[in-house]
Formats: C-alpha cells, sequence, structure tokens
C-alpha cells in the first residue's frame, strides 16, 4: 500500500492499482507518510451492491464504498485502474467540502489560475507553457480540486502533458476560460453567461449519496463567485507561459 496526499487528506492505496493507471496517474510526488484518511483496496471479488465503474458492464471493474474504504474489483488493465482511483478522490474531496473539475491549474506563489474547458480547449498546451517557460508550478493538467471558498488543490491525474503535477495548495486568483488566438491578453467575461459551459466540467458525483450534481454545481457557482471569471487569450508561443505567469505573480 501506499500513502497519497489528496487535498487536505492522505489516502492509502494498493501498490496493483497504482501499477495499472502507470503514467495516467503520476503518483511520485504525492507520496507521504502518516495515518491514512481513506483507502482503496483491491479485492478479489466484488461485494453485493458493488457500483460497475462504466455503465452497467462490471466486468470493466466495480467498487463499493464501505465507510472510509473504497473496495475495487478490477481486470488488470488500465482504465478501470484509473477510474476506481478517481472515485476514490471523488469521494475524499467531496467530504473535504470540494468539487473535482476537468481543468489544469498552475500555481505562481501562493496564488493560482484554473483553466476549465473540453478536450481540445488548450489546457495541457495553457499549463505547459506557463510551467515550461513562465517558471509556474503545475497543479494538474487533467483534475483539480476546487473549494468554495477559493482554495485550489492539484492531483496526480494527467492528460497528455510532460510536467509533473503537485499535491500543494494555492488561493485561486481567477478561474479562466481559453481562447486561442494570435496575441495575449486577460479580459473579464460575465460569469453568468459561461457558467452553465463551466458547470459541465465538474465531474459528475460517481456516489451520489456523497455529492449531488445539483451540489457539486453550487460548489462550482460559489468558487466563481468568489474569484471571478477571465478569458485568456494566447498562442502556442513562450510568450504566453511568461504572460499568464506575470500576470499571476503580480496582475
Amino acid at each position: 500500500m501506499t500513502l497519497l496526499w489528496c487535498g487536505p487528506f492522505k489516502v492509502e492505496v494498493d501498490d496493483s492499482v497504482l501499477a495499472l493507471a502507470g503514467d495516467r496517474c503520476l503518483h511520485r510526488s504525492f507520496i507521504t507518510e502518516g495515518a491514512a484518511d481513506f483507502c482503496l483496496k483491491r479485492v478479489a471479488t466484488h461485494s453485493p451492491g458493488a457500483r460497475p465503474l462504466k455503465a452497467q458492464h462490471s466486468s470493466d471493474g466495480c467498487v463499493a464504498l464501505k465507510g472510509n474504504t473504497l473496495e475495487a474489483h478490477l481486470p488488470d488493465t488500465l482504465y478501470p485502474a484509473e477510474l476506481a482511483l478517481r472515485v476514490l478522490y471523488q469521494v475524499a474531496l467531496a467530504r473535504a467540502g470540494a468539487v473535482l473539475a476537468h481543468s489544469a491549474g498552475i500555481a505562481v506563489g501562493e496564488q493560482a489560475v484554473v483553466a476549465l474547458g473540453l478536450s481540445g480547449a488548450g489546457k495541457t498546451t495553457f499549463s505547459t507553457l506557463a510551467v515550461e517557460y513562465g517558471g509556474a508550478r503545475l497543479l494538474s493538467d487533467e483534475i483539480c480540486a476546487l473549494f468554495p471558498d477559493g482554495r485550489v488543490y492539484g492531483t496526480p491525474f494527467r492528460s497528455d502533458g510532460q510536467c509533473t503535477p503537485t499535491p500543494e495548495v494555492a488561493q485561486l486568483k481567477s478561474i479562466l476560460v481559453l481562447r486561442k488566438e494570435p496575441f495575449e491578453r486577460i479580459e473579464p467575461v460575465n460569469t453568468s453567461t459561461v457558467l452553465p459551459a463551466l458547470l459541465t466540467q465538474t465531474y459528475r458525483p460517481f456516489v451520489a449519496e456523497e455529492l449531488s450534481a445539483t451540489e457539486a454545481f453550487g460548489r462550482l457557482s460559489a468558487t466563481a463567485a468568489q474569484v471571478g471569471v477571465r478569458a485568456f487569450a494566447f498562442r502556442k508561443h513562450p510568450a504566453a507561459g511568461r504572460f499568464i505567469a506575470d500576470w499571476v505573480r503580480n496582475g
């Protein structure tokens, strides 16, 4: 078993699950010591009432939540292992008061920005440029944990980038909507006009008893109200990484 940071909590994960997840979960920098708050345990047979990870196909793996322990019955394949890890993080962070969002987050000093958007919006490009050319630290280029008070935590999950995520916490300066343009600029947007699209980027609560979809949306709405939403127009160029890191630092 390996102990990992999960927001403010520590979670114990079966080593075989981490091995199966491979580089879809860059967990090395999340390893810690101490007592676990939650546990992901791989089991040989699924428990009565276990929920399939994908649709109704239990052959793709299933999980059962028992208190603070998530029991996972998994095939020896990558994606079920990654999905089980995501469920563990969802449950733990939901209990901490957060919501998980499909997003890329970077930190500069004690502040951070998080970019939400569909696949192809440029989240990985944005975060990679900020890290490689702006001196930012990557929280994640796939999933960030957002709190209504503006705190944001990194997670070990990755998309296509090569930078290593970190488990640290930072204070959100803004939520960003990305735009691909031939120059860099930051401009305010009307939160109410973009919030419906942002809400689609929250992860559907796998265990609805822990966090309903309505509550998840409410938490993201509160975060957006707390820190504001801005548009970041940028190009795939080192200058974009320097621009956004400087804005977080000084803007």
